[in-house]
């Protein structure tokens, strides 16, 4: 087999194909590190977004589930797309985990804080009240 017929078979084999060196220096870009966009119209690495959305989703666990609120908002265009399977399932559990705290905190505040004594009851309210421990700021 001659030289020339290997290379045509060679730049042929490209996800654009068709041999022309045009054609190669595009089908070069797929070499590159797959990026992930975020809501700025920036670009991550995978890698790096990969990093960074596992740190706020153990952040998150950690007394921090604003951080997935934030981390979920971020990530948008990419929990849109869906070009990373393993990105989405950490964004929407990342997403979930905000939905379900904010409305336990919605619950609070509708409860507690605006039905107060009156709502839950007297001793209920006594119990839950953390005015009681006499913790000074």
């Amino acid at each position: 087999m001659s030289k020339q017929v290997v290379e045509t078979t060679f730049l042929q084999q490209w996800p654009f194909g068709g041999g022309t060196t045009t054609n190669f220096f595009c089908s070069l870009l797929f070499l590159l590190p797959p990026q992930v966009l975020t809501i700025d119209g920036g670009h991550l690495s995978l890698h790096d977004a990969t990093k960074v959305i596992r740190r706020t989703f153990m952040a998150g666990c950690f007394c921090l589930p604003w951080l997935w609120a934030v981390s979920t908002w971020v990530f948008w265009p990419e929990l849109k797309r869906r070009r990373h399977p393993h990105l989405v399932v950490l964004l929407r559990r990342q997403f979930v985990g905000a939905l379900v705290w904010f409305s336990a905190l919605l619950a609070w505040i509708l409860i507690y804080q605006l039905g107060g004594a009156d709502l839950i009851g007297p001793s209920a309210f006594r119990k839950l009240d953390v005015t009681r421990f006499g913790l000074a700021l």
